[in-house]
């Protein structure tokens, strides 16, 4: 995992992300298909351009965390692994009734990911020079490759992902391995990502995300559309917003005995909430955390204790990355 982190702090790392969920919905009422069951406005996005949202629940919580890209015949829905089945389920659901047709294609597609401060110039060396004209939340076809190029991302580096039919898998792995030859492309541990997202205020919802929570708690205010007329949990997380009960906070502490998750968070000997992710951050230099405590405290600059340690509240992201320091 620490070699995966390096890699992506310094230079690149390539990742499989081949068994996440892959959906693709076509036909005249794709759009609208995909936008009932999501908390963000796909009819607001123009083609070729992605968006980070959330499925809820109608009680308001979080279901899954979605990619969702506007394509010219269709949309995609991406998600987590263990998230296939529901999003599944909802998709192939919202289709009933519409002109719209669902198709599952997790099996038949694969999807590596280059990540990095230096994944731009590995994967123009891969797919082409034209790939510099890709925005971040953007995306298009690749004619070097044959496949759907992709920018996304949670860590703050450059992050481009590849999705083909698996039986081309192998002639793309030819031109990434002429990559590794050239720029010391390393593979990707997934285990790390936690880790790098959450320096960056990014969430993993296996990891950082505690199940029940919704998305006003964990601060992915930003992933909904709240002018949007209707969605799954739509009057729950109104009322939420004045009234969270509890909020995701950054903590900081000076040691390097990371304390385990779950850790109570205390003010004046008294629990105000607990930790759900801990680790040592190589670029802070110190434990970092993400804490739910008592919405009323949630505010950067309160000074927690977290196992007998001084826990500060901080703002994120937590450094200036390489891939943002090299465009300024």
């Amino acid at each position: 995992m620490s070699n995966t982190y390096e890699l992506v702090r310094n230079r690149a790392a390539l990742f499989d992300f081949s068994g996440e969920g892959r959906f693709f919905v076509s036909g005249a009422e794709a759009v609208v298909a995909v936008n009932g069951i999501i908390a963000a406005d796909l009819e607001t996005i123009p083609e070729l351009k992605a968006l980070n949202t959330v499925l809820l629940d109608e009680d308001g919580a979080l279901v899954a965390i979605l990619w969702v890209l506007n394509d010219e015949d269709g949309v995609w829905v991406l998600c987590d692994e263990d998230r296939r089945s529901v999003v599944g389920e909802r998709l192939s659901f919202s289709v009933q009734g519409r002109d719209a047709r669902f198709e599952d294609r997790t099996e038949t597609t694969f999807c590596h990911a280059i990540i990095g401060a230096a994944a731009q110039e590995i994967t123009m060396a891969v797919a082409g020079d034209d790939i510099i004209g890709i925005p971040y939340l953007g995306f298009e076809p690749n004619t070097e490759t044959d496949t759907l190029l992709c920018r996304l991302g949670y860590t703050g580096e450059f992050d481009y992902r590849f999705i083909a039919p698996r039986e081309r898998a192998g002639e793309l792995q030819e031109r990434i391995t002429a990559a590794v030859t050239e720029f010391g492309l390393g593979p990707g541990d997934p285990e790390a990502l936690p880790l790098l997202m959450i320096e960056m205020r990014s969430l993993s919802q296996r990891h950082h995300i505690p199940e029940g929570t919704d998305p006003i708690q964990a601060g992915l205010h930003w992933m909904i559309d709240f002018r949007k007329g209707k969605f799954p949990g739509y009057g729950v997380v109104h009322v939420r917003k004045s009234d969270p009960g509890r909020k995701a906070l950054m903590l900081v502490l000076d040691t390097e005995d990371s304390p385990p998750a779950q850790t109570p968070v205390l003010i004046e000997n008294r629990e105000v909430g607990h930790c759900a992710y801990v680790a040592w951050s190589p670029t802070v230099g110190k434990t970092i955390a993400l804490a739910y405590v008592d919405a009323g405290l949630a505010w950067v600059g309160v000074v927690f204790d977290v196992a007998g340690l001084d826990a500060h509240a901080i703002s994120a992201p937590l450094f200036i990355t390489k891939t943002v320091s090299a465009a300024q």
